[in-house]
Protein backbone atom coordinates (compact mmCIF):
# COMPACT_ATOMS: atom_id res chain seq x y z
CA UNK A 1 0.00 0.00 0.00
CA UNK A 2 1.30 3.42 -0.88
CA UNK A 3 0.99 5.98 1.87
CA UNK A 4 1.13 9.58 0.79
CA UNK A 5 1.79 12.27 3.43
CA UNK A 6 0.32 15.68 2.86
CA UNK A 7 3.07 18.22 3.36
CA UNK A 8 2.17 20.94 5.85
CA UNK A 9 4.58 23.91 5.92
CA UNK A 10 6.65 23.96 9.12
CA UNK A 11 5.47 20.47 10.18
CA UNK A 12 7.87 17.54 10.54
CA UNK A 13 6.28 14.21 11.62
CA UNK A 14 7.91 12.50 14.61
CA UNK A 15 10.26 9.55 14.05
CA UNK A 16 10.45 10.45 10.38
CA UNK A 17 12.87 13.36 10.37
CA UNK A 18 14.65 13.41 7.05
CA UNK A 19 18.22 14.57 7.27
CA UNK A 20 17.78 16.87 4.32
CA UNK A 21 15.06 18.76 6.26
CA UNK A 22 17.39 19.41 9.32
CA UNK A 23 17.73 23.19 9.52
CA UNK A 24 21.29 24.41 9.07
CA UNK A 25 20.80 26.96 11.85
CA UNK A 26 20.45 24.16 14.41
CA UNK A 27 24.09 23.29 13.92
CA UNK A 28 25.05 26.90 14.57
CA UNK A 29 22.99 27.03 17.77
CA UNK A 30 24.59 23.84 19.07
CA UNK A 31 28.03 25.28 18.37
CA UNK A 32 27.08 28.57 20.04
CA UNK A 33 25.77 26.66 23.07
CA UNK A 34 29.01 24.70 23.42
CA UNK A 35 31.11 27.85 22.98
CA UNK A 36 29.11 29.79 25.60
CA UNK A 37 29.40 26.94 28.10
CA UNK A 38 33.14 26.70 27.53
CA UNK A 39 33.76 30.44 27.83
CA UNK A 40 31.52 30.80 30.88
CA UNK A 41 33.23 27.90 32.62
CA UNK A 42 36.68 29.31 31.88
CA UNK A 43 35.65 32.79 33.00
CA UNK A 44 33.96 31.47 36.13
CA UNK A 45 37.02 29.47 37.14
CA UNK A 46 39.32 32.41 36.52
CA UNK A 47 37.01 34.75 38.40
CA UNK A 48 36.71 32.38 41.35
CA UNK A 49 40.46 31.91 41.43
CA UNK A 50 41.05 35.66 41.45
CA UNK A 51 38.38 36.34 44.07
CA UNK A 52 39.55 33.53 46.32
CA UNK A 53 43.12 34.82 46.15
CA UNK A 54 42.08 38.41 46.85
CA UNK A 55 39.83 37.43 49.75
CA UNK A 56 42.50 35.21 51.24
CA UNK A 57 45.04 38.05 51.05
CA UNK A 58 42.66 40.53 52.63
CA UNK A 59 41.78 38.40 55.66
CA UNK A 60 45.17 37.14 56.74
CA UNK A 61 47.55 39.57 58.42
CA UNK A 62 50.23 36.86 58.44
CA UNK A 63 49.99 36.09 54.72
CA UNK A 64 53.76 36.28 54.13
CA UNK A 65 54.76 34.28 57.19
CA UNK A 66 56.65 31.07 56.44
CA UNK A 67 55.42 28.72 59.14
CA UNK A 68 58.30 26.29 58.75
CA UNK A 69 60.76 28.66 60.39
CA UNK A 70 59.85 31.38 62.85
CA UNK A 71 62.74 33.64 61.90
CA UNK A 72 61.69 33.55 58.23
CA UNK A 73 58.70 35.78 59.03
CA UNK A 74 58.31 38.70 56.62
CA UNK A 75 55.36 40.39 58.26
CA UNK A 76 53.28 39.31 61.18
CA UNK A 77 50.65 40.71 63.53
CA UNK A 78 51.61 40.19 67.16
CA UNK A 79 48.85 40.46 69.81
CA UNK A 80 48.89 43.36 72.24
CA UNK A 81 47.50 43.06 75.75
CA UNK A 82 46.33 45.93 77.92
CA UNK A 83 47.62 46.37 81.44
CA UNK A 84 44.48 46.47 83.60
CA UNK A 85 43.18 49.93 84.48
CA UNK A 86 45.89 51.72 82.49
CA UNK A 87 46.25 53.02 78.91
CA UNK A 88 49.40 50.92 78.44
CA UNK A 89 49.87 47.84 76.23
CA UNK A 90 52.43 45.05 76.26
CA UNK A 91 53.89 42.17 74.24
CA UNK A 92 54.64 38.73 75.61
CA UNK A 93 58.37 38.23 75.01
CA UNK A 94 60.38 35.11 75.80
CA UNK A 95 64.18 35.35 76.12
CA UNK A 96 66.25 32.17 76.10
CA UNK A 97 64.40 29.59 78.18
CA UNK A 98 62.95 32.14 80.61
CA UNK A 99 59.23 32.49 81.19
CA UNK A 100 57.50 35.14 79.09
CA UNK A 101 58.04 38.76 80.12
CA UNK A 102 55.34 41.43 79.92
CA UNK A 103 57.12 44.18 77.99
CA UNK A 104 55.33 47.50 77.50
CA UNK A 105 55.48 49.04 74.02
CA UNK A 106 57.17 52.43 73.74
CA UNK A 107 58.26 54.55 70.76
CA UNK A 108 60.57 56.64 72.99
CA UNK A 109 63.05 53.85 73.63
CA UNK A 110 65.03 52.06 70.94
CA UNK A 111 65.99 49.00 72.97
CA UNK A 112 64.29 45.92 74.35
CA UNK A 113 65.19 45.56 78.02
CA UNK A 114 64.20 43.47 81.05
CA UNK A 115 65.28 43.44 84.72
CA UNK A 116 68.41 41.49 85.63
CA UNK A 117 67.92 38.88 88.34
CA UNK A 118 70.52 40.72 90.46
CA UNK A 119 68.79 44.10 90.21
CA UNK A 120 68.14 45.33 93.75
CA UNK A 121 66.22 48.55 93.03
CA UNK A 122 62.79 48.72 94.60
CA UNK A 123 61.33 49.03 91.09
CA UNK A 124 63.03 45.76 90.06
CA UNK A 125 61.75 43.87 93.08
CA UNK A 126 58.16 44.97 92.49
CA UNK A 127 58.07 44.06 88.80
CA UNK A 128 55.79 41.44 87.31
CA UNK A 129 57.64 38.11 87.31
CA UNK A 130 61.28 37.43 88.09
CA UNK A 131 64.32 39.06 86.57
CA UNK A 132 66.33 37.40 83.81
CA UNK A 133 69.06 35.00 84.94
CA UNK A 134 71.69 34.89 82.17
CA UNK A 135 73.39 31.87 83.75
CA UNK A 136 70.36 29.68 83.00
CA UNK A 137 70.40 30.39 79.26
CA UNK A 138 72.92 28.49 77.15
CA UNK A 139 72.42 30.88 74.23
CA UNK A 140 73.08 34.08 76.23
CA UNK A 141 76.16 36.15 75.34
CA UNK A 142 77.49 38.98 77.52
CA UNK A 143 78.41 41.86 75.19
CA UNK A 144 80.61 43.62 77.78
CA UNK A 145 78.78 46.88 77.22
CA UNK A 146 76.32 49.05 79.12
CA UNK A 147 73.12 50.94 78.32
CA UNK A 148 71.05 53.80 79.70
CA UNK A 149 67.37 54.11 78.77
CA UNK A 150 65.45 57.34 79.41
CA UNK A 151 61.73 56.79 78.93
CA UNK A 152 58.55 58.28 80.40
CA UNK A 153 57.51 54.73 81.28
CA UNK A 154 60.58 54.26 83.45
CA UNK A 155 64.33 54.81 83.32
CA UNK A 156 66.83 51.99 83.47
CA UNK A 157 70.53 51.30 83.15
CA UNK A 158 72.52 48.11 83.09
CA UNK A 159 74.44 45.75 80.81
CA UNK A 160 73.88 44.56 77.25
CA UNK A 161 73.63 40.95 76.16
CA UNK A 162 72.26 38.89 73.29
CA UNK A 163 70.08 35.80 73.20
CA UNK A 164 67.33 33.97 71.34
CA UNK A 165 64.21 36.14 71.61
CA UNK A 166 60.64 35.18 70.73
CA UNK A 167 58.11 38.01 70.43
CA UNK A 168 54.37 37.28 70.70
CA UNK A 169 52.37 34.15 71.40
CA UNK A 170 50.56 31.35 69.57
CA UNK A 171 48.28 33.80 67.73
CA UNK A 172 51.21 35.63 66.17
CA UNK A 173 54.93 35.50 66.90
CA UNK A 174 58.42 35.61 65.44
CA UNK A 175 61.88 34.71 66.64
CA UNK A 176 65.18 36.61 66.46
CA UNK A 177 68.54 34.96 66.98
CA UNK A 178 71.25 36.80 68.91
CA UNK A 179 69.12 39.88 69.53
CA UNK A 180 70.83 42.59 71.55
CA UNK A 181 68.81 43.52 74.64
CA UNK A 182 69.32 45.28 77.94
CA UNK A 183 69.53 43.76 81.42
CA UNK A 184 68.60 46.47 83.91
CA UNK A 185 70.67 46.57 87.09
CA UNK A 186 68.95 49.79 88.22
CA UNK A 187 65.40 50.95 87.54
CA UNK A 188 63.21 53.85 88.59
CA UNK A 189 59.61 53.51 89.66
CA UNK A 190 56.76 54.94 87.63
CA UNK A 191 52.98 54.89 87.56
CA UNK A 192 52.89 51.38 86.06
CA UNK A 193 54.08 49.79 89.28
CA UNK A 194 54.47 46.02 89.26
CA UNK A 195 52.26 45.19 86.29
CA UNK A 196 54.99 44.96 83.67
CA UNK A 197 58.58 43.74 83.55
CA UNK A 198 60.34 45.89 80.96
CA UNK A 199 60.03 47.71 77.65
CA UNK A 200 60.01 46.93 73.92
CA UNK A 201 61.39 50.09 72.33
CA UNK A 202 60.20 50.79 68.78
CA UNK A 203 62.13 54.07 68.52
CA UNK A 204 65.19 54.79 66.42
CA UNK A 205 68.68 55.58 67.65
CA UNK A 206 70.36 58.92 67.23
CA UNK A 207 73.11 58.97 64.61
CA UNK A 208 75.87 58.97 67.25
CA UNK A 209 74.64 55.83 69.00
CA UNK A 210 76.51 52.63 68.18
CA UNK A 211 74.00 50.02 69.33
CA UNK A 212 71.55 48.92 66.65
CA UNK A 213 67.97 49.56 67.71
CA UNK A 214 65.41 46.78 68.06
CA UNK A 215 63.39 47.83 64.99
CA UNK A 216 66.55 48.41 62.91
CA UNK A 217 67.68 44.86 63.70
CA UNK A 218 64.41 43.45 62.35
CA UNK A 219 64.78 45.51 59.17
CA UNK A 220 68.50 44.94 58.55
CA UNK A 221 68.22 41.17 59.03
CA UNK A 222 65.15 41.10 56.76
CA UNK A 223 63.08 39.50 59.50
CA UNK A 224 60.30 41.84 58.41
CA UNK A 225 59.46 42.57 54.79
CA UNK A 226 59.40 46.37 54.88
CA UNK A 227 60.63 48.99 57.39
CA UNK A 228 57.03 49.59 58.44
CA UNK A 229 55.02 48.81 61.55
CA UNK A 230 51.34 49.39 62.27
CA UNK A 231 49.59 49.85 65.60
CA UNK A 232 45.91 48.94 65.95
CA UNK A 233 44.10 49.15 69.27
CA UNK A 234 40.63 47.73 69.70
CA UNK A 235 38.08 50.58 70.05
CA UNK A 236 36.23 48.28 72.48
CA UNK A 237 38.36 48.42 75.63
CA UNK A 238 36.32 45.66 77.30
CA UNK A 239 37.11 43.10 74.58
CA UNK A 240 39.55 40.27 75.24
CA UNK A 241 41.49 41.02 72.04
CA UNK A 242 42.98 44.42 72.77
CA UNK A 243 45.18 45.13 69.77
CA UNK A 244 47.85 44.07 67.29
CA UNK A 245 51.26 45.38 66.39
CA UNK A 246 51.92 44.44 62.76
CA UNK A 247 55.59 44.26 61.87
CA UNK A 248 56.57 44.76 58.21
CA UNK A 249 53.30 46.01 56.65
CA UNK A 250 49.94 47.69 57.05
CA UNK A 251 47.21 45.90 59.01
CA UNK A 252 44.61 45.30 56.30
CA UNK A 253 42.32 43.36 58.65
CA UNK A 254 41.74 45.91 61.39
CA UNK A 255 42.48 49.19 59.63
CA UNK A 256 40.38 51.00 57.04
CA UNK A 257 41.69 52.87 53.97
CA UNK A 258 44.66 55.15 54.60
CA UNK A 259 43.60 58.76 54.24
CA UNK A 260 46.49 60.83 55.65
CA UNK A 261 50.24 60.71 55.16
CA UNK A 262 52.21 63.13 57.30
CA UNK A 263 55.92 63.82 57.25
CA UNK A 264 57.66 62.44 60.33
CA UNK A 265 60.81 63.92 61.78
CA UNK A 266 63.26 61.14 62.60
CA UNK A 267 64.71 59.72 64.79
CA UNK A 268 61.64 60.78 66.80
CA UNK A 269 58.24 60.04 65.27
CA UNK A 270 56.97 63.63 65.39
CA UNK A 271 54.65 65.67 63.15
CA UNK A 272 52.82 68.99 63.33
CA UNK A 273 49.38 69.86 64.73
CA UNK A 274 47.98 73.33 64.07
CA UNK A 275 45.44 73.43 66.89
CA UNK A 276 43.69 71.48 69.62
CA UNK A 277 40.15 72.15 70.80
CA UNK A 278 37.35 70.84 73.01
CA UNK A 279 33.90 72.41 72.90
CA UNK A 280 34.33 76.19 72.80
CA UNK A 281 37.96 75.97 73.95
CA UNK A 282 40.75 76.28 71.37
CA UNK A 283 44.36 76.08 72.50
CA UNK A 284 45.46 78.29 69.61
CA UNK A 285 48.93 76.76 69.66
CA UNK A 286 51.10 75.01 67.09
CA UNK A 287 52.17 71.64 68.49
CA UNK A 288 55.03 69.35 67.68
CA UNK A 289 53.26 66.04 68.22
CA UNK A 290 54.24 62.40 68.58
CA UNK A 291 52.37 59.09 68.70
CA UNK A 292 53.35 56.74 71.51
CA UNK A 293 51.38 53.62 72.33
CA UNK A 294 52.54 53.64 75.92
CA UNK A 295 51.31 57.13 76.81
CA UNK A 296 48.20 59.01 77.78
CA UNK A 297 47.71 62.43 76.17
CA UNK A 298 50.52 64.67 77.40
CA UNK A 299 50.44 68.40 76.66
CA UNK A 300 51.57 71.72 78.14
CA UNK A 301 50.19 72.13 81.69
CA UNK A 302 48.05 75.17 80.81
CA UNK A 303 46.38 73.29 77.95
CA UNK A 304 45.83 70.18 80.09
CA UNK A 305 44.24 72.33 82.80
CA UNK A 306 41.85 73.95 80.29
CA UNK A 307 40.86 70.55 78.86
CA UNK A 308 40.27 69.18 82.36
CA UNK A 309 38.12 72.21 83.19
CA UNK A 310 35.89 71.59 80.15
CA UNK A 311 35.61 67.91 81.14
CA UNK A 312 34.81 68.92 84.74
CA UNK A 313 37.78 66.95 86.10
CA UNK A 314 39.60 67.79 89.36
CA UNK A 315 43.39 67.93 89.69
CA UNK A 316 45.15 66.10 92.53
CA UNK A 317 48.75 67.32 93.03
CA UNK A 318 49.83 64.23 94.94
CA UNK A 319 49.21 61.87 92.04
CA UNK A 320 49.62 64.55 89.35
CA UNK A 321 46.38 63.24 87.82
CA UNK A 322 43.00 64.68 86.90
CA UNK A 323 40.11 62.74 88.45
CA UNK A 324 36.68 62.56 86.87
CA UNK A 325 33.38 60.74 87.33
CA UNK A 326 33.33 57.56 85.26
CA UNK A 327 29.92 58.52 83.88
CA UNK A 328 30.99 62.05 82.87
CA UNK A 329 29.86 63.42 79.52
CA UNK A 330 31.87 66.11 77.76
CA UNK A 331 32.83 67.13 74.18
CA UNK A 332 35.27 65.14 72.07
CA UNK A 333 38.83 66.36 71.62
CA UNK A 334 39.47 67.74 68.11
CA UNK A 335 42.95 67.85 66.55
CA UNK A 336 43.70 69.97 63.49
CA UNK A 337 46.67 68.09 62.02
CA UNK A 338 48.89 69.99 59.61
CA UNK A 339 48.42 68.84 55.98
CA UNK A 340 45.69 66.38 57.01
CA UNK A 341 42.57 65.90 54.91
CA UNK A 342 40.28 66.24 57.92
CA UNK A 343 40.43 66.88 61.65
CA UNK A 344 41.25 63.94 63.90
CA UNK A 345 38.85 63.22 66.78
CA UNK A 346 39.52 61.58 70.12
CA UNK A 347 36.25 60.36 71.62
CA UNK A 348 35.55 61.65 75.12
CA UNK A 349 34.82 58.08 76.27
CA UNK A 350 38.42 57.15 75.39
CA UNK A 351 39.70 59.85 77.74
CA UNK A 352 38.23 58.11 80.80
CA UNK A 353 40.35 55.43 82.51
CA UNK A 354 38.93 53.15 85.20
CA UNK A 355 41.01 52.67 88.33
CA UNK A 356 41.32 49.42 90.26
CA UNK A 357 39.42 49.21 93.56
CA UNK A 358 37.82 52.64 93.10
CA UNK A 359 34.16 52.86 92.14
CA UNK A 360 32.57 55.71 90.18
CA UNK A 361 35.83 57.66 90.05
CA UNK A 362 38.13 57.51 87.03
CA UNK A 363 41.24 59.23 85.71
CA UNK A 364 41.14 61.69 82.83
CA UNK A 365 43.73 60.50 80.29
CA UNK A 366 45.21 63.99 80.01
CA UNK A 367 48.31 65.19 81.82
CA UNK A 368 50.38 68.36 81.84
CA UNK A 369 54.06 68.03 81.03
CA UNK A 370 56.73 70.55 80.14
CA UNK A 371 59.10 69.41 77.43
CA UNK A 372 62.37 70.94 76.23
CA UNK A 373 62.02 73.37 73.35
CA UNK A 374 63.47 70.82 70.91
CA UNK A 375 61.14 68.01 71.99
CA UNK A 376 57.48 67.27 71.23
CA UNK A 377 54.89 69.33 73.09
CA UNK A 378 51.99 66.93 72.53
CA UNK A 379 51.98 63.16 72.97
CA UNK A 380 49.08 61.21 71.48
CA UNK A 381 48.82 57.88 73.22
CA UNK A 382 46.38 55.01 73.54
CA UNK A 383 43.20 57.16 73.67
CA UNK A 384 44.10 58.51 70.23
CA UNK A 385 45.13 55.12 68.84
CA UNK A 386 41.80 53.53 69.74
CA UNK A 387 40.32 55.83 67.10
CA UNK A 388 43.04 55.62 64.44
CA UNK A 389 45.54 53.06 63.21
CA UNK A 390 49.03 54.52 63.06
CA UNK A 391 51.34 53.29 60.29
CA UNK A 392 55.01 54.16 60.79
CA UNK A 393 56.91 54.10 57.47
CA UNK A 394 60.62 54.47 58.17
CA UNK A 395 61.62 54.59 54.50
CA UNK A 396 59.40 57.44 53.32
CA UNK A 397 59.43 59.08 56.77
CA UNK A 398 55.64 59.12 56.71
CA UNK A 399 53.14 58.73 59.50
CA UNK A 400 49.90 57.42 58.01
CA UNK A 401 46.50 57.26 59.65
CA UNK A 402 43.53 54.99 58.97
CA UNK A 403 40.25 54.39 60.74
CA UNK A 404 40.53 51.79 63.51
CA UNK A 405 37.96 49.09 62.71
CA UNK A 406 36.27 46.81 65.25
CA UNK A 407 38.02 43.53 66.00
CA UNK A 408 37.56 40.81 63.38
CA UNK A 409 38.46 37.28 64.42
CA UNK A 410 40.13 35.11 61.83
CA UNK A 411 37.39 32.45 62.15
CA UNK A 412 34.61 34.96 61.53
CA UNK A 413 36.46 36.40 58.57
CA UNK A 414 37.05 32.96 57.12
CA UNK A 415 33.32 32.19 57.46
CA UNK A 416 32.51 35.41 55.64
CA UNK A 417 34.98 34.48 52.92
CA UNK A 418 33.40 31.04 52.49
CA UNK A 419 29.93 32.59 52.26
CA UNK A 420 31.14 35.06 49.64
CA UNK A 421 32.76 32.31 47.59
CA UNK A 422 29.59 30.20 47.74
CA UNK A 423 27.51 33.17 46.67
CA UNK A 424 29.87 33.75 43.75
CA UNK A 425 29.65 30.10 42.71
CA UNK A 426 25.85 30.14 42.97
CA UNK A 427 25.71 33.30 40.86
CA UNK A 428 27.88 31.76 38.16
CA UNK A 429 25.67 28.64 38.14
CA UNK A 430 22.55 30.77 37.72
CA UNK A 431 24.13 32.56 34.77
CA UNK A 432 25.00 29.23 33.17
CA UNK A 433 21.43 27.88 33.58
CA UNK A 434 20.01 31.06 32.08
CA UNK A 435 22.29 30.82 29.04
CA UNK A 436 21.36 27.17 28.52
CA UNK A 437 17.65 27.99 28.65
CA UNK A 438 18.15 30.85 26.22
CA UNK A 439 19.91 28.57 23.74
CA UNK A 440 17.17 25.94 24.12
CA UNK A 441 14.47 28.50 23.33
CA UNK A 442 16.36 29.67 20.25
CA UNK A 443 16.82 26.06 19.18
CA UNK A 444 13.11 25.24 19.48
CA UNK A 445 12.22 28.43 17.70
CA UNK A 446 14.32 27.36 14.70
CA UNK A 447 12.50 24.02 14.34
Amino acid sequence: MLIIHRVIPGYVPSMQLPTDLFPATMTYYFLILLLINFLNGAYGNAQRSTEERQLAENINPNKYVKKSKLESSLNISVPLHRLPYTPYYFHNVRIGNHDAFRLVISTHSSLLWVPHLDCTSVACLSRYGNGFNPHLSRSFVDLNSTFVSIDPLGNAKGILGSDEVQVGDSRGRFQVSNLTFGLAMEMETNELGEQHSGIVGLGLNDAEEDTESYIETLVNREIIEEPVFTIWLNPDTSASDQGFLTYGSNDNVHCGPIYDALLMHLPTYTFSIKSLSMGDYNAGLYFKAEVDLGQMLYMPPAVASAIAHHANAQYEPESNLYWIKCSAKFPDLILNVDHAIANETVRSSDLIIEVANIKNLCVLAVSGRNRPSFGPTLTLGAPFLRNYCAIFDLTSHNMRFAEALPYRSMNATNDATTTTMRATTFGNSCKLVFLNLLCAVLLLHSL
